[in-house]
């Protein structure tokens, strides 16, 4: 159906105040979700490059037996954050797309249906990656803390 001008004029006819609200509430809590997906990302690409670094540059990792596989799990943990974060921001929905006007009165069950149903679903998938980026962290933590326990061989190398 999409958005009309019946639609619009009736959301901003006097006595709907209740709707409007409902729909800025849901609307609003959709572009927060979105700002701390946006964040999330940020910090993920932020656990990636770190990783990389201590991949290539950092001497110990490459050289121990399970700090290497370590670092590559963080490393794709992150990813996979970041991939879900994605799935978050993405713009898929259409204003106001099952609202309708019949008889004169603005009908906006189906629409506020929907977009509780969106911001449920965006939810959870920033949950996973949140809890995919906390996962990360504490293994990065670990690895940095073991780092110090590790003994420098003759070589150098740890």
């Amino acid at each position: 159906m999409g958005l009309s001008v019946d639609v619009l004029n009736q959301l901003n006819a006097h006595g709907n105040d209740v709707l409007r609200h409902n729909l800025q509430y849901l609307y609003e809590s959709l572009t927060v979700l979105d700002r701390k997906a946006d964040a999330l990302m940020a910090f993920d690409g932020l656990l990636v490059a770190a990783s990389a670094f201590a991949v290539e540059k950092g001497g110990v990792v490459p050289t121990n037996r399970w700090l290497r596989p370590g670092v590559i799990c963080i490393i794709v943990l992150a990813l996979v954050a970041a991939a879900s974060c994605l799935l978050v921001t993405r713009v898929s929905y259409d204003f106001l797309d099952n609202a309708k006007v019949e008889n004169g009165i603005l009908q906006l069950g189906n629409e506020l249906e929907s977009l509780i149903a969106v911001l449920k679903t965006r939810t959870r998938v920033y949950q996973f990656g949140w809890w995919l980026s906390l996962l990360a962290v504490v293994l990065s933590t670990a690895i940095a803390v073991s780092m110090f326990f590790i003994r420098r061989g003759p070589e150098g190398a740890r």
